[in-house]
């Protein structure tokens, strides 16, 4: 089983993020174990919601701003409880 972990900045009605929660969702239920991280979920649209719905795994580092250092902090905690 591999296992995926997207990390993007938050879950907005845009182009990255809708391709990316499609990859995740088709991915989702196959052999592999998928996951998404957002960087904050301040500016989420429908796109979260379709996250959730799908059963996929949301992680959610809750950043001030995209450089906060208690986010990465959370990231590297994340990562290795996700090993």
């Amino acid at each position: 089983m591999t296992r995926a972990l997207a990390l993007i900045s938050g879950l907005p009605t845009a182009g990255a993020e809708k391709v990316t929660v499609g990859f995740l969702r088709r991915l989702h239920g196959t052999e592999h174990r998928v996951s998404i991280c957002t960087v904050t979920s301040r500016h989420d649209g429908p796109l979260a919601k379709e996250i959730e719905a799908s059963g996929v795994v949301r992680h959610d580092l809750g950043a001030c701003r995209l450089a906060d250092p208690l986010a990465l902090v959370r990231l590297l905690r994340l990562l290795r409880y996700e090993q």
